[in-house]
């Protein structure tokens, strides 16, 4: 080939990757505007999923104002509504509320706020409250509870911010409140520039401390899933560990949500209904109730890619069902990372060839950096049912007995034929503790053996 075409080739594809690299960096306004088109178009034309029927909305409508009274109502009134859903088994109860003055019945011989207070600590109850990001506002008030704590690992080599949104103040529900309810969330939701809410925070940052969202705080007090872990593959990519599945998450923690369709897509119960007992306690039992208003004039209305008028009480349920459905998440428990003839690889089951967890570990993952180093995470890995990684555990096991008794006693375990060192993760068994150790140091975000290790040297060549 002459040297002529060989720089029409090498300017063939040198131009339209640079093209490709400015235009993402620079990202001018037509072409987030053609995305956003593109986009909202593919979701118009893609069909839609149902409601998984596990989220119900009880909404405060015209009806329920012109027989119980103009709103707000009273706090009692609230507080025997809470009851009323609890009583007909619901799992959990989140208000798209704010309490944020004292009741204006309060002194007048009765205190509904001592009686909504009563009604929150009998618990599956989740306030809502706002956080706010203007940098002129005075020093954060500690107001906001419940706050994660959330491990953060990050991919080796990643340098990132914090992966959330900054807030500098809040609009807090008042401390009576705040301190008789059991778990709580923010119910901030902010549009793209075009004016379509497309996505939703999960998290958030105020005062140093990470909160979740309200669907989110719902989903978590039904499913138990207490521990939560925020993994940054880079800048622009995360996710959540939430039960055992991988949600995937923007650079600042927001969820993509799928819409189940326009507004009224999820089942609305008048309030009023609930209160006189007009509605089968079928409706709510084991069901996540979100309690809100669409009456005209209190409610709060945003536009979606598939509605210009869906009200805020709803998009929190989208978000909780989202993620009861499983929407775009990934299970780790039907993943493998296996290694064969050092070509390492993640897959969906793995052959006899492939090395697997020795008995009493949860797991063990080897990443591939290059010929000469390798790359080990201990992520949980547990074997599908019907579907084992391998049958063959001799190259975990080709270091017995020796090291295997030292695996019982400190912890450890020895490495296979050709690698330097194994990060196992801790079995949830009791009397094995494999402890992250392995010549190996541990990400920062570490926790309950979740974490990452820093390359290994000294593999030779294959």
């Amino acid at each position: 080939m002459s040297p002529r075409y060989r720089r029409i080739l090498l300017l063939c594809g040198l131009l339209p990757t640079l093209a490709a690299a400015l235009l993402s960096l620079t990202r001018p306004a037509a072409l987030v505007n053609l995305e956003f088109f593109v986009y909202d178009t593919l979701v118009r034309w893609t069909p839609t999923r149902l409601p998984s029927g596990k989220v119900v909305i009880v909404d405060v409508d015209e009806k329920s104002l012109a027989r119980v009274g103009q709103w707000p109502w009273r706090r009692d009134i609230i507080g025997r509504l809470i009851d009323s859903l609890r009583d007909r088994g619901a799992a959990a109860v989140a208000l798209d509320i704010l309490f944020p003055e004292t009741d204006r019945f309060e002194g007048s011989g009765i205190s509904p706020d001592a009686v909504l207070s009563d009604s929150l600590r009998r618990g599956r109850v989740i306030l809502g409250y706002g956080l706010l990001f203007d940098p002129t506002r005075d020093a954060p008030k500690p107001c906001v509870q419940h706050a994660l704590g959330l491990p953060i690992i990050r991919s080796a080599g990643v340098q990132t911010d914090d992966p959330f949104f900054q807030a500098t103040s809040a609009v807090c529900n008042i401390p009576t409140l705040t301190a008789a309810a059991q778990a709580s969330g923010f119910l901030n939701a902010a549009p793209d520039p075009d004016g379509i809410l497309r996505r939703a925070p999960l998290l958030m940052q105020y005062d140093e401390r990470v909160y979740p969202a309200l669907a989110l705080a719902a989903v978590r007090s039904t499913n138990n899933a207490q521990d939560l872990v925020l993994r940054i593959a880079n800048v622009n990519t995360a996710s959540l560990g939430l039960a055992g599945l991988d949600v995937p998450l923007d650079g600042k923690s927001n969820l993509l949500l799928r819409y189940r369709g326009a507004k009224r897509t999820f089942p609305y119960i008048s309030a009023v209904d609930i209160l006189e007992g007009h509605v089968d306690p079928s409706e709510f039992h084991d069901r996540i109730v979100f309690v809100g208003t669409t009456a005209l004039g209190t409610r709060e209305v945003v536009a979606t890619p598939l509605d210009t008028l869906f009200v805020g009480v709803e998009v929190q349920a989208t978000v909780a069902d989202n993620l009861l459905q499983r929407d775009s998440s990934r299970d780790r428990s039907r993943h493998c990372y296996c290694a064969h003839r050092r070509a390492v690889r993640p897959r969906v089951g793995c052959d006899r060839r492939d090395l697997v967890p020795d008995r009493g570990v949860d797991g063990i993952a080897v990443t591939a950096g290059n010929r000469r180093r390798l790359l080990l995470s201990a992520l949980p890995i547990h074997e599908p049912a019907g579907e084992p990684c391998s049958n063959d555990r001799s190259r975990l096991r080709s270091r017995a007995p020796a090291c295997r008794a030292r695996w019982r006693r400190q912890g450890q375990v020895a490495p296979p034929d050709g690698a330097d060192a194994v990060v196992v993760d801790r079995h949830s068994r009791p009397g094995d503790r494999p402890s992250l150790q392995a010549n190996a140091e541990v990400h920062e975000g570490h926790r309950r053996g979740v974490g990452e290790a820093s390359q290994l040297p000294g593999l030779p060549d294959a």
